[in-house]
């Protein structure tokens, strides 16, 4: 028995031969193989691989995961961090910490600082470019001529509607009166130089008393033709006088220029009627009655029913009724006073 087991084992040699006795009785490897040495096969084996490799990949795929909730963890960390500031930080050095500057990236913003016409609140006050230290002041242009009225103003940084930076107009109510106007002789400043009407724009000499304009005139015309003459000019007609002090004036400054000539004025009656005459239905050429006259003694005494107009002497000052269509009397030349409507 012990010799047939080494032979299965090792072979038993015949005649130089291997000789295996009785293997038809051992039977087959594979019938002789018990369950529990089966050897696993190739295809065992690789499906074995691969539910190993399956639950790696399901190992890793919860790994990856984890680290994705990790990465989000620290996303929500690092926007915690950013969201916080510290109020006392001061970024832009201007030495207001964060919680007190309303820009904290601008060191030209902050409560300290001074308002400018740069529409930032400068001055962290809630208002932007409000009572700015470079707003301009503006004037009032009422009559859209350019320039301005110097006693209605405001301060703005922008320009406001109807407002200019010019307030050298001396009437804002009139276009055509501003200092780029042509002085004009209408008894009115028109370039608002401060002189008004001259020499060089009016026909006769001018002089001024009580805010208004006077022209005297030296040429020797007819009481009609020095009313028309006076008119053609534009706000002016006849002298009106109206007191004492003006007529004293007047007289005064025709003797000035030509002494003991005679000027008519702006005082007639020519529409009265023969009853009326001689004292009665005077009136001036602005259309109004004055109770200041000046007649030299005797008169008006309407001679040869025919003296409906009057002058002034101008030695004595004193008035007398004179034919209106007369130039001279006698070699007595008449000239004339002009008086602007408006001061």
């Amino acid at each position: 028995m012990r010799m047939l087991l080494f032979c299965m084992v090792v072979g038993c040699a015949s005649g130089g031969k291997i000789v295996l006795e009785d293997a038809q009785d051992l039977g087959t490897p594979e019938e002789n193989t018990t369950d529990e040495n089966t050897t696993p096969t190739d295809e065992e084996n690789a499906s074995d691989n691969e539910d190993d490799n399956s639950d790696n990949e399901d190992n890793n795929s919860d790994n990856e995961d984890n680290n994705s909730d990790n990465e989000d963890d620290n996303s929500d960390n690092e926007d915690t961090g950013a969201d916080i500031e510290n109020p006392n930080s001061d970024e832009d050095g201007d030495g207001y910490p964060n919680e007190q500057d309303c820009d904290d990236t601008n060191p030209n913003v902050n409560p300290g600082a001074t308002e400018i016409c740069d529409q930032l609140d400068n001055d962290c006050n809630g208002s932007v470019d409000d009572n700015a230290s470079d707003a301009l002041t503006w004037f009032e242009d009422l009559d859209q001529d350019g320039y301005g009225n110097a006693s209605v103003t405001t301060t703005n940084c922008a320009q406001p509607n109807g407002y200019v930076t010019d307030d050298n107009d001396c009437n804002d109510n009139a276009t055509s009166i501003n200092p780029n106007a042509n002085e004009i002789c209408d008894g009115v400043d028109n370039n608002c130089d401060g002189t008004g009407d001259t020499d060089a724009v009016c026909p006769c000499n001018v002089q001024s008393y009580g805010g208004k304009t006077y022209l005297f005139c030296d040429q020797s015309t007819n009481w009609f033709s020095a009313n028309s003459a006076c008119q053609s000019q534009t706000n002016y007609h006849l002298a009106v006088i109206n007191d004492e002090d003006e007529n004293n004036w007047v007289t005064n400054t025709a003797n000035g220029m030509i002494y003991h000539v005679w000027w008519w004025i702006g005082y007639d009656n020519t529409g009265a009627s023969s009853s009326e005459e001689p004292a009665g239905a005077w009136t001036w050429v602005n259309g109004l009655s004055s109770s200041y006259t000046n007649w030299d003694d005797g008169q008006p005494d309407d001679y040869y029913n025919n003296e409906d107009c009057t002058h002034i002497y101008g030695q004595s000052g004193t008035w007398n009724d004179m034919a209106c269509d007369l130039d001279n009397w006698y070699g007595s030349s008449l000239y004339y006073v002009c008086e602007s409507t408006v001061p």
